[in-house]
């Protein structure tokens, strides 16, 4: 079954972006090929929810990093070969009878476009394979995870389409020899050789994300069994801002909720969103900005925290999460095992309906010891009353340090409630009530 996911927790995490940068996705996307773009786009919009799968990308990511292994194979190639292979067309099939003086005169004056395009393909198609021939050689001895690629690359360069390709080195070809490779690779060899370029597509995503991790310091998580209901992360932090500050967490079958308070601008969206990211590139099997990790493998996400009002069907901002909510639990009751992420749980109604919906909520979610959940709320009040009725949630908050009679903020878990209450400090220092009260 595949990982469990949906647009709103796509767009919380920001993993796809308009700004190559400016998105998780975007910050791995350093691949060199078109094709190992799209695979890279298809893992993440698929992550896993298998442990061994998980741990053996892994393997094959770490193995990549250690070995330094570059994807050092020439762009123009590939661009060239997938061009070449998608003219199927029986039309410009090439044969040996068709070597006239008239062809000859035409290759000669640069009027024979559609023949010269086939020929450069032949000699990208052959120059490819002896590259991937050197690649095996230098390799050496593969780790376990990725013996499987490396058998299948070899398995592949011994098939007919392949085994027979000569060392040539931007040599041209008489247009005899070129009829008779081309019609073994563009049309006996279509699917060999599709297979051939997605395991080196394969290897571009593996290169480029190994080039990632060693440059930014990520590290990689250890997958465990979904019933050992683990989840330890250890200096986490959003692998998009330059100077995050790290935080740590810890949640099991026993504490498997998280109440999470602050003031506005403590960090509690930040943290919550760093936390959600660094879940999903996990599930992936990629490596994670943090210290360490090892979690037991969930089979979904859903986090809540940029909810915008859907003014198309009339909905307001309190049913908006209110629908989504229950859709939520829906899933949970459904699956179960999901990983879920609110922020601000009913910030759309008044507070004692706020406060009353909340602990029920969160009393529900707390019966569900097969999922996670992390909740963060303005209504402190509400963790009072939970501390009476459930034993397995987690209290922390984002606190708020007063300098000088301005609210400073550590970014630091702590353990605990919050007790800031600075709103009105805040509007006092930004002199707003002395503006409405001052005569024009």
């Amino acid at each position: 079954m595949a990982f469990i996911i949906d647009k709103q927790t796509l767009n919380d995490l920001k993993i796809f972006g308009d700004v190559r940068g400016n998105s998780i996705y975007g910050l791995f996307n350093t691949t060199r090929t078109r094709g190992g773009s799209d695979i890279l786009e298809e893992m993440f919009r698929y992550p896993l929810s298998d442990v061994d799968k998980i741990n053996r990308r892994t393997a094959i990511i770490r193995f990549f990093m250690e070995r330094k292994i570059a994807f050092n194979f020439r762009n123009d190639w590939f661009d060239t070969i997938e061009h070449y292979l998608s003219n199927t067309d029986e039309r410009t099939r090439l044969h040996p009878a068709g070597d006239t003086f008239r062809r000859k005169l035409n290759s000669y004056i640069g009027a024979d476009v559609e023949y010269q395009q086939l020929h450069k393909g032949v000699q990208a198609s052959i120059a490819l394979v002896n590259a991937v021939r050197d690649f095996l050689r230098r390799l050496g001895t593969p780790n376990e995870a990725y013996r499987e690629e490396t058998e299948q690359l070899e398995q592949l360069l011994a098939d007919p389409t392949f085994a027979w390709v000569p060392v040539l080195r931007n040599r041209k070809l008489s247009y005899k020899l070129t009829a008779e490779y081309d019609a073994i690779l563009r049309y006996n060899g279509q699917e060999a050789f599709h297979k051939l370029l997605r395991l080196l597509y394969n290897m571009d995503v593996y290169a480029a994300i190994a080039q990632v991790a060693a440059r930014r310091g990520f590290v990689f998580a250890q997958a465990l069994p979904p019933d050992d209901m683990v989840l330890r992360i250890e200096d986490l932090r959003h692998p998009l801002l330059e100077e995050a500050v790290p935080n740590s967490i810890a949640m099991d079958g026993r504490h498997n909720v998280v109440f999470l308070t602050g003031a506005n601008m403590a960090g509690k969206s930040t943290f919550m969103k760093s936390f959600g990211i660094v879940v999903y590139l996990a599930h992936m099997g990629f490596p994670v900005p943090a210290r360490s990790m090892d979690f037991s493998v969930q089979n979904g996400m859903y986090t809540t925290i940029n909810l915008p009002d859907n003014m198309s069907l009339g909905y307001s901002h309190f049913y908006a999460e209110v629908q989504r909510l229950k859709k939520v639990a829906e899933q949970v009751g459904r699956t179960g095992n999901l990983i879920i992420v609110f922020d601000e749980l009913f910030r759309g109604t008044n507070v004692k309906d706020a406060h009353e919906a909340t602990v029920e909520v969160m009393k529900a979610f707390a019966r569900k010891h097969n999922c996670i959940f992390m909740i963060s709320t303005h209504i402190i009040e509400a963790g009072e009353d939970l501390k009476k009725a459930c034993d397995n949630i987690n209290y922390v908050y984002l606190p708020t340090i007063m300098q000088d009679g301005r609210p400073t903020y550590t970014y630091q878990l702590a353990e605990g409630i919050t007790n800031d209450r600075h709103g009105m400090m805040i509007v006092n220092n930004e002199h707003i009530i002395d503006i409405l009260n001052s005569k024009l």
